[in-house]
């Protein structure tokens, strides 16, 4: 039972091969010659199909084994020659049923090899293809390249691959934007009809016989066509001479790379062009040849746009020269000479010392808020004239984008400047005279007319005398000079005396006016203080004594300053000789030595004085000195005074 199963199925498989075997025979028959070179009619092989591939954009070199796989970007189709079938089945000594039957299902996507092998068609007469069946189970792997073989795999999405360029250093952005900061671009418009969507689109296809016989020459074409509306630029196709063939020619010549590639340059492909390639070569091998060809090319696309740039332009109008009190106009003329238009235009106004406006010293004006390509406006601003020199005005105007432009306009103002200064000491004593000097100065360069002097005294002095013709008012307590005309840098000089009568702080006012609304003034603080003068005398009739007799001593201490002494203190010493007997006037302390000194006396008020007695007695002839000494805080030393004494018998 088991026997007759076995055979059973034996048989049946014997059937089914010989079946497959005769279908290739007849349809090998039936073809004509010339079939086998014709492109446009060749019967498609059930196993390898080629279909015409749309390329957008650059071709990936990705094997195309199944019908399935139309979105890859290459083309590969198989030739297999009858002689193979015939040589499994004849030289295979094995059971023909025993054989594994090829499948007819549609192989999944084929890995992209990293590299395609090189062809040398001197070394395939050596290759174990040559005399391998290729049907058989003991094919050498040789025989099959790895990138040739299926493999079951989703078809890979398209990837998006972001291309970087060589000259920009790969870093942080910062560091990027650093580089690219100083660099300028080097693009520039293409011609006009690159502007819009470009769209070329290119079709690539392998038109092949079914079969072809080995040892005899065989065409291969690839047919390249731009379907789209664009032309394609620098078109390159890149194809490799099948493995178990050699290369006898190419239509047109292609270059052949050292790996064994051959590369057609074509250019540019314009819209509804056909490109045919041929490839002629001589079968070495029985078994299955093809190889897939790539193309590569760029489509290119341009625009432009017109870059403008707004400016500012500023023209100002002034007169040259003004004189005090004149009020000069300033006609200020912001324009735009760019090609778009300013906005947020701000003028910003800078008087000078000289000038006068009465919204202030700077001003900001922004009444002109946009300017158009072309367009201009006017301003008109009135300055007063207070000062003289050589007078710059500043304007600056500023609008969005960083835009600014600044004028600096000179105006030579003629004006005479009075200056006034008091010369003298600051610090002045209780009835001591005290001299100032009042200079009065033109430092501009015009005349000053109608010139009036006013000196205020304070309540704290008292006038003197004046010289230049000066007035002393009473009533007001002031001193009045008038001077018609002080020529420009000129000066004149005014004495004056007076007397400080009172204590304390004050000042005194100099005032000066003239035309035009010419003024001056400066004033001079004073501070007045008394003077403690402490002064002493010895009074009584103590010269001529005689022996035994008291000799009596009167010291009148007297404040004759303006301020009171601190801290007077008095003490006398006697001559050696003398005999210290009393002392009057104040509490006292005598000490060995004969020196009397009296208690300190605070405060001695101005014209005041303190009187002290002392007695003292002589028991010997001859001549005696009493010394006395007096000193308070604002004295650095003592003052002091001899008395003689002479004692007679």
């Amino acid at each position: 039972m088991k026997n007759s199963t076995l055979g059973f199925k034996m048989g049946l498989l014997a059937i089914i091969g010989g079946f497959f075997v005769f279908s290739a025979l007849y349809s090998f028959a039936q073809i004509p010659p010339g079939k086998l070179t014709r492109q446009e009619t060749a019967r498609p092989n059930p196993l390898r199909t080629g279909q015409p591939v749309a390329v957008p954009g650059v071709i990936q070199q990705t094997s195309l084994q199944a019908e399935d796989a139309q979105t890859d970007f290459s083309a590969n189709f198989g030739v297999v020659p009858v002689a193979a079938t015939q040589s499994a089945l004849s030289e295979s000594g094995a059971d023909p049923f025993a054989i594994p039957m090829p499948t007819l299902e549609a192989p999944a996507l084929l890995a992209e090899p990293t590299s395609h092998p090189p062809v040398n068609s001197s070394s395939l007469s050596g290759s174990p293809l040559s005399s391998a069946d290729p049907f058989s189970t003991h094919q050498p792997q040789a025989a099959v390249p790895t990138y040739a073989l299926p493999m079951e795999q989703p078809m890979e999405q398209p990837r998006t691959t972001t291309v970087m360029r060589s000259d920009i250093p790969h870093g942080t952005p910062e560091q990027v934007a650093a580089y690219t900061a100083t660099k300028e671009g080097t693009g520039t418009p293409g011609s006009s009809y690159m502007e819009g969507l470009q769209t070329p689109h290119l079709t690539l296809q392998k038109v092949l016989p079914d079969e072809v016989v080995i040892d005899q020459p065989a065409t291969l074409k690839t047919v390249i066509q731009n379907v789209g509306q664009s032309v394609a630029k620098n078109v390159t196709i890149t194809d490799r001479v099948p493995q178990g063939t050699r290369l006898l020619s190419t239509i047109p010549e292609a270059a052949v790379s050292p790996n064994g590639d051959l590369c057609w340059s074509v250019g540019n492909l314009d819209p509804n062009v056909q490109l045919i390639l041929e490839m002629k070569v001589l079968p070495l091998r029985e078994g299955e040849i093809g190889s897939v060809a790539s193309i590569n090319y760029t489509g290119e696309a341009s625009g432009r746009i017109v870059v403008t740039r707004p400016m500012l332009k500023i023209d100002v109008k002034a007169p040259a020269e003004v004189q005090l009190g004149d009020i000069a106009q300033v006609e200020i003329t912001i324009s735009n000479p760019g090609t778009a238009t300013a906005t947020n235009i701000v003028l910003e106004e800078r008087v000078p010392d000289g000038l006068y406006h009465r919204d202030g010293r700077v001003m900001q004006h922004k009444g002109i808020t946009t300017l158009k390509p072309k367009e201009s406006k006017k301003l008109t601003l009135p300055l007063t004239c207070t000062g003289a020199g050589n007078l710059v005005n500043h304007i600056v105007v500023t609008a969005d984008g960083n835009l600014m432009v600044e004028d600096k306009t000179t105006i030579r103002a003629s004006a005479p400047i009075l200056n006034l200064e008091i010369v003298g000491a600051q610090k002045r004593f209780l009835e001591r005279r005290s001299d100032y000097r009042l200079v009065v100065a033109n430092q501009g360069n015009a005349s000053a007319h109608d010139v009036s002097l006013e000196l205020a005294l304070p309540a704290a002095v008292q006038f003197i005398s004046t010289n230049q013709s000066g007035v002393y008012e009473p009533t007001t307590h002031t001193v009045h000079w008038a001077l018609e005309e002080l020529p420009p840098q000129e000066a004149g000089e005014i004495e004056l005396i007076m007397m400080p009568i009172q204590t304390g702080e004050h000042s005194l006012r100099f005032i000066g006016s003239g035309e035009n609304n010419l003024k001056a003034e400066t004033v001079l603080p004073m501070s007045i203080d008394g003077i403690p003068a402490i002064t002493f005398e010895i009074v009584g009739d103590s010269t001529l004594i005689e022996i035994g007799k008291d000799a009596v001593y009167e010291i009148r201490v007297v404040n004759r300053g303006t301020k009171a002494a601190e801290n007077v203190k008095v003490w006398a010493t006697l001559a050696e000789g003398m005999t210290f007997v009393k002392a009057e006037g104040g509490r006292y302390q005598a000490a060995n030595g004969g020196i009397v000194q009296f208690e300190t006396i605070p405060r001695l008020l101005p014209k005041s004085e303190n009187v002290y007695k002392l007695t003292a007695r002589c028991q010997t002839e001859g001549d005696y000195r009493i010394n006395i000494q007096v000193i308070s805080d604002d004295l650095r030393s003592p003052i002091a005074k001899e008395e003689s004494t002479r004692v007679f018998r």
